[in-house]
């Protein structure tokens, strides 16, 4: 799918419709997943991205049972976006929203292995972050957040309840993917508040 030559030869990208949640659109999508196979093609295509290996002492073609697929070169950390109602006050956090995960591989290489929430108290130089009781931390360097962990992988949701202080937070919500790439903090992951 990263492919665009590839993916239209080998797929029909269906790109009208809806199952009452979400839209069909170009491209994956949760709908259609990756659209209709072109098997003609899509064999040759898979092929040629990953060949068959043959193995010790076998002819042209044969597959040796014991060879394995090349390793996953993923690189790209997941992507996660806040979406939904979302609630932030000093006595409750409600959040939720999407990680996608370009991945590569087999056996769910590159697939969301888990989204974490963190919630700090900022300060000029130095952060409190909340911890697992809802209640925050001393301050301390805003490098080393403490990550909550959310519901869910792909659709994801988080909700505590809280004892915060007033004044300005910091929410980030980070994904990690199977490989080990791990989110960095932007702007649609962030929410930022003054909590009166």
């Amino acid at each position: 799918a990263k492919d665009p030559a590839r993916y239209k030869r080998s797929f029909f990208d269906v790109t009208v419709g809806s199952n009452g949640l979400n839209a069909a659109q170009t491209g994956y999508d949760y709908v259609t997943g990756f659209g209709t196979p072109n098997v003609k093609n899509l064999i040759p295509d898979v092929q040629a991205v990953a060949p068959a290996v043959a193995g010790k002492g076998a002819g042209v073609g044969s597959l040796n049972a014991g060879s394995q697929a090349p390793k996953c070169a993923d690189r790209t950390a997941p992507v996660t976006r806040i979406k939904g109602k979302r609630r932030v006050g000093r006595h409750r956090i409600s959040l939720r929203g999407i990680s996608r995960d370009k991945g590569c591989g087999v056996k769910g290489a590159g697939a969301i292995r888990k989204v974490y929430v963190s919630v700090a108290k900022t300060g000029r130089h130095r952060c409190a972050f909340m911890n697992r009781r809802g209640r925050l931390t001393k301050r301390r360097s805003c490098r080393h957040p403490i990550l909550l962990p959310a519901k869910g992988h792909t659709r994801w949701r988080f909700a505590k309840r809280v004892h915060l202080p007033r004044g300005n937070y910091r929410i980030e919500v980070r994904a990690k993917d199977t490989t080990g790439n791990k989110e960095r903090p932007h702007k649609v992951n962030t929410i930022k508040r003054r909590l009166r």
